[in-house]
């Protein structure tokens, strides 16, 4: 998600404010969101957005508030990755193609082979680290729901008393 991705979102959430679907207080904020989403500062949102200092400094306290900006802050830096993916894609075509070409130097093909193998590395390493979230996860999924063991383990003790 780009800067103006992130204007466009606000200008679709000011519309809502016209037909009554959202408040002017809460266009407001999503405004602020999107303003320190986009890198401002605290005196550059409050001025922008039309609010003293204070409320802003008072907003950023507000648990609700902090929820909207990192959910903001997520979707541009996910928006960003998918660019650097794709972006990615079409270097290492660009890496095949100097390696495959007759006028390129040996030496600067060997260099076009070297970053591929670290990207595939890097790549590799990515890979690991979600499969190593995603195995956390599950974990603390099976830690929230008690086995069958733990059942019968219970209804013994249980059965006990």
């Amino acid at each position: 998600m780009t800067v103006f991705d992130v204007l466009t979102w606000y200008f679709e959430i000011v519309l809502t404010v016209f037909d009554g679907t959202v408040s002017m207080d809460d266009a407001k904020r999503y405004k602020i969101v999107c303003l320190f989403a986009t890198g401002c500062t605290n005196k550059e949102a409050a001025k922008l957005a039309g609010v003293s200092l204070s409320s802003i400094e008072r907003l950023k306290r507000d648990p609700e508030f902090k929820s909207e900006l990192s959910t903001a802050i997520n979707q541009i830096y996910r928006a960003g990755l998918t660019r650097i993916t794709l972006a990615f894609d079409r270097a290492i075509t660009q890496l095949l193609e100097i390696i495959d070409s007759k006028e390129v130097p040996h030496r600067t093909k060997l260099k076009a082979i070297e970053i591929l193998f670290k990207q595939a590395d890097a790549a590799d390493t990515l890979a690991l680290q979600d499969r190593i979230s995603q195995l956390e996860k599950h974990n603390e999924i099976e830690k929230s729901f008690p086995t069958t063991a733990t059942h019968i383990e219970n209804g013994l003790t249980n059965s006990q008393n």
